[in-house]
């Protein structure tokens, strides 16, 4: 355990140490903030033309949930520019060959980098999530269908992350990993469009978006998060075998 926050701390300072973090922290949040202020705007607009005690829902449809849904696009772009280098630039500058020479397993390595990857994707997921809760100040909130929401968003950040991780384990070139892994993620999200027809429509399930609105409606199904949960672990599996093999094969 000591292994894993030892790498988790110092790939979380690289991170912050990079202007490119700085940037996507910063764009992620103005797009959230915009996005959001765009929504009450409309909520406001709304508010005249809905029935006598529907503010409170009104305010959750209109305003928290479709912000939520933003920030998963904007999540869906962030993830793999800030995952694209943990793996890929380590074995392109040859620090990762270093680091499994180290008594460290493999375990440990892709643990560490993938708690510091998901740290920075919480703090957005935190940020976003402040947005819709300060309305708390001027209207009562659907608490429970915000919990359920940032609880997606956490869950979605974590396969997303494990998903980049992974394909940057692939590759020695970030830029690379960062487009396969947009690739990849891209294709789970739309393949609920694809499964529409008569031949896959099994295949429906493995949409993100399928599970995803389950839970920002406020449905926390534990199908749903068991989706998330066994695609983390998946792709984490898939690292620590991935360099496993590199560290076997010399």
């Amino acid at each position: 355990m000591r292994a894993v926050l030892v790498i988790a701390g110092r790939d979380l300072r690289a991170l912050f140490r990079s202007p490119l973090a700085w940037l996507l922290l910063a764009g992620a949040s103005f797009v959230t903030a915009w996005v959001f202020l765009w929504f009450v705007q409309g909520f406001m607009a709304t508010v005249p033309h809905l029935p006598p005690g529907e503010h409170n829902t009104g305010v959750t449809d209109l305003v928290v949930s479709p912000t939520f849904i933003w920030v998963a696009l904007v999540l869906v772009v962030l993830t793999p520019l800030l995952a694209m280098r943990l793996l890929a630039e380590e074995r392109r500058s040859g620090t990762l060959r270093l680091l499994r020479s180290a008594p460290v397993s493999a375990t440990a390595i892709v643990l560490g980098k993938f708690l510091a990857l998901l740290s920075m994707l919480w703090l957005i997921v935190a940020i976003a999530a402040a947005m819709p809760l300060s309305l708390e100040l001027g209207t009562t909130l659907d608490l429970g269908r915000l919990g359920a929401g940032v609880l997606a968003l956490a869950l979605l950040a974590a396969a997303f992350g494990a998903i980049s991780l992974f394909i940057s384990s692939l590759t020695r070139q970030p830029l690379l990993a960062a487009f396969a892994s947009f690739g990849a993620i891209l294709l789970l999200w739309i393949i609920n469009l694809a499964a529409s027809g008569a031949t896959i429509s099994g295949f429906g399930w493995l949409a993100f978006q399928t599970h995803l609105d389950a839970l920002l409606r406020g449905l926390v199904d534990t199908q749903d998060v068991a989706y998330f949960l066994i695609l983390t672990l998946l792709f984490l599996g898939l690292s620590v075998w991935r360099l496993d093999a590199e560290r076997l094969e010399g």
